[in-house]
């Protein structure tokens, strides 16, 4: 069980350094639009008043 948790840290730490250092050194392509999603067609959501809940 010992190999298996160090295993999975190594992995893990690996995964974090690379996707870390990512924005930095540009080695994995990303979109132009990489900002997120875009929110402008749910206007809505959200809309209703906290006081018309129906408890």
């Amino acid at each position: 069980m010992k190999i298996v948790v160090l295993i999975a840290r190594i992995l893990l730490g690996l995964i974090f350094v690379v996707f870390g250092l990512n924005p930095f050194l540009k080695y994995l392509p990303m979109d132009e639009n990489a900002d997120g999603p875009d929110l402008s067609d749910q206007s809505d959501c959200g809309s209703t008043d906290s006081t018309e809940t129906n408890h």
